[in-house]
Parts: structure tokens; C-alpha cells; sequence
């Protein structure tokens, strides 16, 4: 087996690898929430999550942080692809929490499949340089 060829193979198996990924939708993403202070008296916020559109008094919101006064990020790890989330923050003291309106998150799904691939013989394979120290096999048919 010749360099090119083992090059072509290896760059034919990552893309084969990176398929399999988007198929199994191993993906997942992070995303930042960022929200205003409009407090001066909270002990800390809460940050809370459902699965789904969820109304403010609907079952199934679930903490999944308790944040420190003045604190106005939160990132949410690991969000699958094409989910749907509400999130709401709140703001508590001893007197109780006061949240925000529901925000709803939609994450995009998974693009749709590209076409069959199709092979065809080469005739010659030349190396083309693509980037500094980044090389491709290319096929004449």
C-alpha cells in the first residue's frame, strides 16, 4: 500500500468516524444563560430547568443550580441537539424567590444526511497542500 493511499484511507475512516457521531446524535453542546440583576437585596439565585415548553406553574422544574448574589451567568453542559428546554432563573431571600419569565431554548437538530457516496477509479493520486503542513489526496479519474 502506497503513502496516498494509506492517506486516503485514514482521511475515508476520520470522515466515517465523524458519521457515526452525527448519526448516533453523540453530539451535545454547551450554552451560556445570562440574565439582569434587578435585585439589590437577594441572598443568591436559583437556576432552574424542564424538559419541553413548560409553563410557570407546570410540574417538572428541576434546580440544577444555586447561584451567589450578583451572579449573572450560568453555563448548561451538554445540551443534546434538537431538544427543547425551558429555563427560568430566580431570585430568593428569606423573604422567598421571585422568577423570571420562562425562556424556552430550542437547539437545532441534526442537518440531513448527504447523498450516497459513489467511488470512482483513480487514474493518479496527486498530494496537494490545502494548508501549512495540511496535505489531501486527490483523484484524477
Amino acid at each position: 500500500m502506497s503513502k496516498f493511499t494509506r492517506l486516503f484511507a485514514l482521511q475515508l475512516l476520520l470522515l466515517m468516524v465523524v458519521s457515526l457521531i452525527l448519526a448516533t446524535g453523540a453530539l451535545a453542546i454547551d450554552r451560556v444563560a445570562t440574565w439582569g440583576d434587578n435585585s439589590n437585596n437577594e441572598d443568591g439565585f436559583v437556576f432552574q430547568m424542564c424538559p419541553g415548553t413548560c409553563a410557570p406553574a407546570a410540574g417538572g422544574w428541576k434546580e440544577i443550580a444555586r447561584l451567589g448574589p450578583g451572579v449573572r451567568t450560568f453555563t448548561v453542559v451538554s445540551v443534546p441537539e434538537g431538544s427543547v428546554t425551558s429555563y427560568r432563573v430566580g431570585a430568593f431571600n428569606i423573604a422567598g424567590v421571585t422568577f423570571s419569565p420562562v425562556t424556552v431554548d430550542t437547539i437545532p437538530g441534526l442537518p440531513t444526511a448527504p447523498t450516497t457516496i459513489t467511488f470512482t477509479p483513480c487514474k493518479t493520486v496527486s498530494v496537494v497542500e490545502i494548508g501549512t503542513g495540511v496535505w489531501q489526496a486527490v483523484c484524477q479519474p
